[in-house]
């Protein structure tokens, strides 16, 4: 698994919880096919918003890169994600993406 955004803000949006050994975390700009070679990630995450990039910017980018894993975007309350998930797949029509909303996560651990 890798976490795409700035630690800072993965420790703002899920606190010490979303912080674990077996996630890889990346800045955007570091995130090129070298990096999904090494890593070999079955899932991708990252925030919706962020201030360097949004979830539409790297569905493009990992489209482009031929990433064939799931990638799931984070946000609390959220207010229409259905109509994030159809621009995405309007997008990039072979990604599988979906948003995840984090209070929905904690209640499942």
């Amino acid at each position: 698994m890798i976490a795409i955004g700035d630690m800072r803000q993965w420790r703002e949006l899920g606190g010490t919880a979303i912080i674990r050994k077996d996630v890889a975390f990346a800045e955007y700009f570091e995130l090129d096919s070298t990096l999904l070679e090494l890593v070999q990630p079955e899932i991708v995450l990252s925030p919706v918003f962020s201030s360097n990039f949004d979830c539409a910017d790297l569905s493009l980018r990992l489209s482009d890169l031929g990433f064939t894993g799931s990638y799931r975007a984070l946000a609390t309350e959220l207010p229409r994600p259905a109509m994030v998930e159809r621009e995405i797949r309007v997008l990039c029509p072979t990604l599988d993406f979906a948003i995840a909303d984090l209070h929905d996560l904690y209640r499942s651990v």
